[in-house]
């Protein structure tokens, strides 16, 4: 029995694992896989395409492209240039993959401290300092943020006991609770004596003499 190509066009797209469906959309551009303009003869020969041995010179070029993604730590990266050095058929691979190492980061400073090192630096060594280092800077981030937290805190503890120490501090010039004596708002200003303005002697004495008070 004859399977329709549109049926038989539709079982092979719906089994493709997603990261081949992806490359098959790139190959069928402008056009999606789906469209019927796409016949299942374009998508056995695009697939076909997808599984062709490239050649060394691609995958060299490929290699000399590779960039530390910013989501990437270092023993990821480390991986990748592993895998796409396979195939490359470099008779210095170790030296081709700890330059193209060396060189990959986007950050600059880990590139100028592996150029530090000597010529006798290996792959893996490269690999191994780029790991201490990134482990270090991340460390030293979360120190930095947790003493910045702390210090929040801790100014904040500070301000927040004052506050509560000071609603209980009673003024023993007026008797009220919330301020000292020296911020009294009651405290006499005719003289320099922490006393109400209303006990004054001073006061009295020359409101006395003007006759607003009586004997």
């Amino acid at each position: 029995m004859d399977v329709p190509e549109s049926k038989r066009k539709t079982i092979i797209l719906t089994c493709l694992p997603p990261q081949i469906y992806s490359a098959l959309e790139d190959l069928c551009l402008p056009a999606y896989p789906e469209d019927d303009s796409v016949t299942y003869e374009n998508i056995e020969e695009n697939i076909m395409k997808l599984f062709k041995p490239k050649s060394s010179l691609i995958l060299r070029f490929e290699f000399a492209t590779i960039k530390k993604a910013s989501n990437e730590n270092v023993t990821e990266f480390s991986r990748r240039i592993t895998r796409a050095a396979e195939g490359c058929k470099f008779t210095d691979r170790d030296d081709r993959m700890r330059d193209q190492f060396i060189t990959s980061f986007n950050d600059g400073v880990t590139t100028k401290r592996l150029l530090l090192e000597s010529e006798e630096l290996t792959f893996e060594k490269a690999v191994e300092i780029a790991v201490t280092h990134e482990r270090v800077t991340q460390e030293a981030r979360q120190l930095d943020g947790s003493e910045n937290v702390m210090i929040g805190a801790t100014s904040l503890l500070s301000r927040t006991s004052g506050a509560s120490d000071i609603n209980k501090v009673k003024c023993f010039n007026c008797g009220k609770l919330g301020h000292f004596a020296r911020d009294c708002e009651e405290k006499c200003k005719t003289c320099s004596h922490d006393h109400q303005a209303k006990n004054c002697f001073k006061r009295l004495q020359g409101l006395k003499g003007k006759g607003r008070i009586w004997k």
